[in-house]
């Protein structure tokens, strides 16, 4: 299950942080960030993910707040929240 292959490094943190991801299995990864209204705000797509990948996101630009990190993997999405605090 992916969903314990996936780390948020840090969970709190300044905008800027990094997402591990552990699958084994070749596949392409969508990486989308919402605000607390489910407006979009970033996205990284077209990931290819071969094994253990890292992932850098900056999101120093945006305020303060809860976010959703959205992760798609083939036809499964798994859902995250960070707090960006400074």
């Amino acid at each position: 299950m992916l969903h314990q292959k996936l780390i948020f490094i840090p969970i709190l943190n300044d905008g800027n942080f990094d997402i591990s991801i552990n699958e084994p299995k070749d596949v392409n990864i969508i990486i989308s960030v919402y605000n607390i209204l489910g407006k979009k705000i970033f996205e990284m797509k077209d990931l290819n993910n071969n094994g253990k990948s890292m992932y850098h996101l900056d999101l120093s630009s945006f305020s303060s707040g809860i976010y959703t990190v959205v992760l798609i993997v083939i036809i499964l999405s798994y859902n995250r929240k960070i707090i960006i605090n400074r």
